[in-house]
């Protein structure tokens, strides 16, 4: 069975598919393989033939390695909507402008444009709820906190589509992420991902019918702990930590799985207090 998601999520799924394994072997640097090209797949964008090519017009293929299959990410990616750039250690995604794929082996981006952000408010976070989460103690211990954290927001999500409403998903953010602030890193806040939620909550159920709807939110509401897994725990910078899950409801395919998304912020620049900033759902 299958869960249809916007264009701009499908983007970020394919990417997430290629770079499953760059995350498993981020603490030791590269590491070489041996992958296969597999020409014999075909791809289709919403029922449409569609073919990855690079930026030369040579025609693109899955990477198969160890019985999973990698998607060409920035192709597929932009093909949907989205942008992907890689600078330096750091790639980036662009939801928010049209791109153009090209060769996996550019380190520039494929397009510029400005970014959204939430409003402002004062550079302190004392002005927060103290339901914020706060980053705090190993990041071994950080990730089984979010990790319980996906799960509450996952069973919300479940009853927000069941009550065909956000409602209970907003209320979550609200409490749950700062609001933005100046004079740091944290420029967008809980406002700019509510209202991010609430654009995705309505393709969703505009892209499904109502049958699948209420399938999907029965699995989502009886997720478990053990079913929910860590995708990625980045590494912590002096500005920011990210830490991401998926969670797949029993009889759906692995693009509709559903990915929560949290990340951490300094609350000013030079400063040792973090506190979430961002929780997505996709």
């Amino acid at each position: 069975m299958k869960f249809k998601k916007s264009a701009i999520v499908a983007s970020v799924l394919a990417f997430g598919l290629v770079c499953g394994a760059v995350g498993a072997g981020a603490a030791t640097g590269i590491q070489q393989i041996k992958a296969a090209l597999n020409y014999n797949l075909n791809f289709k964008i919403d029922g449409e033939s569609w073919t990855p090519k690079d930026s030369n017009g040579n025609k693109m293929a899955p990477i198969v390695y160890k019985g999973s299959t990698y998607l060409p990410a920035r192709a597929v990616s932009e093909a949907l909507g989205a942008t992907i750039g890689l600078s330096g250690n750091t790639i980036s995604i662009d939801t928010g402008v049209d791109g153009h794929p090209y060769n996996d082996g550019d380190g520039s981006s494929s397009s510029s444009g400005s970014s959204s952000s939430g409003s402002s408010s004062s550079s302190s976070s004392s002005s927060n709820s103290s339901g914020v989460i706060k980053l705090s103690g190993s990041t071994s211990s950080m990730e089984e906190k979010m990790r319980e954290e996906a799960l509450v927001l996952i069973h919300l999500y479940g009853y927000a589509l069941e009550d065909r409403d956000p409602e209970r998903v907003l209320n979550y953010i609200d409490k749950r992420v700062s609001k933005a602030l100046d004079g740091g890193p944290l420029s967008n806040g809980k406002e700019y991902y509510k209202d991010k939620f609430e654009e995705y909550f309505e393709g969703v159920l505009e892209a499904n019918d109502d049958e699948t709807v209420d399938a999907y939110a029965d699995g989502l509401k009886a997720a478990t702990l053990d079913e929910v897994e860590t995708s990625y725990v980045g590494t912590k910078s002096e500005f920011s930590q990210g830490f991401s899950y998926s969670f797949r409801p029993e009889g759906f395919d692995a693009f509709s799985s559903v990915y929560i998304y949290y990340t951490f912020y300094a609350d000013k620049y030079d400063s040792d207090n973090f506190i979430l900033g961002e929780a997505r759902v996709s």
